[in-house]
């Protein structure tokens, strides 16, 4: 029972992190728009695919929204131009 309860006090610190983590995620812009997206394209090559396809796809897609949302900034930034309209 001892050993139970010194499982239990190691591991709550790391559980108390991830949910606080988690609980963050929801609300950031990039994550819901990244997730809506991915989710769309893996409902439409699930329906038309299959195989490593139906997750080929949707990673693509989140790696250059990602990339577009991230890179392109920096390299208007290293450019010398302004990121806003």
């Amino acid at each position: 029972m001892v050993e139970l309860l010194n499982e239990l006090r190691v591991a709550l610190p790391g559980v108390q992190i991830l949910f606080a983590f988690l609980l963050t995620v929801p609300f950031s812009q990039l994550c819901a728009l990244a997730a809506a997206l991915g989710g769309s394209v893996l409902l439409i090559t699930d329906l038309m695919f299959d195989g490593i396809r139906v997750w080929l796809y949707p990673g693509v897609v989140l790696v250059l929204l990602v990339g577009l949302w991230f890179v392109r900034p920096l390299l208007r930034q290293a450019r010398g131009k302004s990121s806003g309209p």
